[in-house]
């Protein structure tokens, strides 16, 4: 894992958190339209460029981070916000009340669990995907929805993953998310947001069911993450809080 900044650190910190097979570059298009505030980017063990590291499961990777933070200091986040995978790791730093949060937004979260069938064709189609890109990086892809320079990125990191960092990514983003009752409370100020298109939304029933307050967003067109992506400057709006 490795913590990334950006800003003058004197001002108020927004912890972003990737996919898994992704790393800090695929905020870059968000960094523009957060100037004013110091950004952290904490990119998950096994998807830094040139690190020999391995991605184990969720609860772990929240835990690194939170221990990484308070090494420098940082006890208190003004908005947390993470992506796909890196929502389901945030939403674990969130749990765990060893962070001050004042805000957090997570989009397409892997928040539920899912039955047998669909473990088994995730995992063979995600392995399958992430062997063409080892094999043929030029013509294979994984994010190409998300636009061609998170795309590229995603090459990177997935030609360089282990296959026991791949093996615990799939499986974990399957598992779901154990919900303490009472983990998460209103002053949270959590926001989730889907796409219409995303077959991961079913993370807001598991977090209805928990009881959990929450604000939801569902973007009517879009698939996984694509509203992340796809707009920038709306989206530092959303983690700002100033899409009311």
């Amino acid at each position: 894992m490795k913590l990334f900044f950006y800003g003058d650190k004197k001002k108020e910190s927004i912890l972003l958190i990737p996919p898994g097979g992704l790393d800090e570059r695929c905020f870059s298009h968000v960094l523009p339209f957060l100037q004013d505030e110091y950004i952290i980017i904490a990119v998950l063990n096994g998807s830094v460029l040139n690190e020999n590291s391995t991605l184990i499961n969720r609860r772990i990777e929240a835990s690194n981070i939170i221990d990484m933070l308070a090494a420098r200091s940082i006890n208190e986040i003004k908005v947390m916000s993470g992506i796909s995978y890196g929502a389901s790791v945030a939403l674990e730093v969130l749990m765990m009340r060893k962070l001050k949060i004042n805000r957090t937004v997570l989009d397409g979260g892997a928040f539920a669990r899912y039955g047998w069938l669909m473990r088994t064709c995730n995992f063979v189609g995600t392995t399958l995907l992430v062997r063409g890109i080892k094999r043929n990086p030029e013509k294979s892809t994984m994010y190409a929805s998300l636009g061609k320079e998170i795309d590229e990125a995603s090459r990177d990191i997935f030609i360089q993953m282990s296959k026991e960092s791949l093996k615990n990514l799939i499986q974990d983003s399957m598992n779901g998310t154990i919900m303490p009752k009472g983990a998460i409370q209103a002053e949270d100020h959590l926001v989730i947001t889907y796409g219409s298109k995303d077959g991961y939304r079913d993370g807001i029933k598991s977090l209805k069911k928990a009881g959990y307050p929450f604000k939801s967003m569902i973007i009517a067109h879009y698939g996984h993450c694509q509203y992340f992506a796809l707009n920038p400057e709306k989206y530092a709006e959303l983690l700002l809080g100033k899409d009311h």
